[in-house]
């Protein structure tokens, strides 16, 4: 996991959905996921990151649990 941890330590996560040309990869994902979702559905986003999508579902109302790796995302991710 030390080659990961290095990645990230040079490479900010968070902004990465913040530059409009990563706008799309987000909408469109959020789109294909909420096609298959439904009322009480429960998620498990596994390499969480940041919590982009996690925390935008859980607003919607999903019960969302979130798995990451990387302390340093954990902690944003709280």
């Amino acid at each position: 996991m030390n080659c990961v941890e290095e990645y990230y330590a040079q490479y900010d996560e968070d902004a990465r959905f913040l530059r409009k040309s990563r706008q799309t990869e987000y909408l469109t994902t959020m789109r294909y996921i909420q096609k298959y979702l439904f009322q009480g559905a429960r998620i498990l986003e596994i390499g969480a990151g940041t919590g982009r999508y996690s925390l935008a579902l859980a607003a919607q109302g999903y019960s969302v649990d979130a798995v990451e790796l990387l302390p340093k995302h954990i902690a944003l991710l709280k």
